[in-house]
């Protein structure tokens, strides 16, 4: 589902959206992964251009394979953020302010990541 370039500034409502793979909330205004656990079967998640500060939350989709979280406001990712998504495979943390990347450590499938 393509919800770019909008004016989202929290991710909400995702019960309704229960079924889609891949979500595109990219050039947003969202500060926080929140609210994204209805979403089971999400395996890409596009988050960049937005306002984020940490990866809280996204741990909360474990089928999650890509994850774009590029030109965001991350300073750190903790090893509890990525903590239980085995699936991860892809991630893109480039363009953040990134002082600590100890969390990346614990991706063990993990075989792209851009910083």
């Amino acid at each position: 589902m393509f919800l770019q370039y909008g004016s989202f500034t929290e991710i909400e409502n995702m019960q309704l959206l229960s079924h889609i793979h891949t979500l595109w909330l990219d050039y947003n205004s969202i500060s926080a992964i929140t609210n994204v656990a209805p979403l089971k079967n999400l395996t890409a998640l596009y988050l960049s251009n937005n306002c984020l500060t940490a990866l809280t939350g996204v741990a909360a989709l474990p089928s999650l394979v890509i994850l774009d979280v590029s030109r965001n406001n991350i300073a750190e990712i903790k090893p509890r953020d990525l903590e239980g998504m085995t699936a991860l495979k892809s991630l893109d943390v480039s363009a953040n302010r990134l002082s600590n990347i100890d969390g990346i450590v614990d991706a063990a499938n993990l075989t792209y990541a851009k910083q």
